[in-house]
């Protein structure tokens, strides 16, 4: 089970089994459909959320469990955890014409709980601007590693260097200073 699980979805699903067993089944329903049964991306966090803020303002419930509902609505994913695992950041450049309007080009995200990049814990931001991207990863771990657009077919370090893998070079600064 992965950190991101054990604070966030398993909590959830413990209250959607609680308010299950305590009669209020459309509550529990409500919470059920968007915990994930195996591992998944971010795509269900923003329902989930929305949903505990729903439980949270049921006044039919018990106002520990409102308490729960709205503790889990606002976790910071962030603090609940603090820095581990690995931020990956890649500049992306679409391919086809038609990958532009959905995909457009710029630098994609995520986080894992593992430094070998095997426990997904969040999606990042997507951005044209690298420092952007960093101050986000840096918020998360001290290992991050980043495939730059101006070299887009190399990895480089940009994390804490007494972590750095001997592997990967420290990122450059771009061409022209931009980094």
């Amino acid at each position: 089970m992965s950190r991101r699980s054990e604070v966030l979805e398993a909590p959830a699903a413990a209250l959607a089994q609680r308010l299950r067993d305590l009669g209020f089944v459309d509550e529990a329903t409500l919470l059920g459909r968007w915990i994930p049964t195996e591992v998944s991306d971010d795509t269900h966090l923003p329902l989930l959320r929305s949903d505990l803020r729903a439980v949270s303002s049921n006044t039919r419930l018990p106002t520990e469990d409102r308490d729960a509902a709205a503790r889990l609505a606002t976790l910071s994913i962030v603090e609940a955890i603090g820095p581990i695992g690995t931020v990956y950041i890649a500049w992306w450049e679409p391919r086809r014409e038609e990958d532009t309007v959905a995909h457009p080009a710029g630098y994609q995200s995520y986080w894992d709980e593992q430094p070998d990049g095997v426990g997904f814990l969040e999606e990042g931001p997507s951005s044209t601007d690298l420092h952007e991207m960093l101050h986000w990863a840096r918020q998360r771990s001290a290992r991050i590693v980043v495939r730059p657009q101006w070299a887009s077919d190399t990895s480089y370090w940009a994390g804490d260097d007494r972590l750095r893998p001997p592997s990967l070079p420290r990122l450059p600064a771009a061409p022209g200073g931009q980094a």
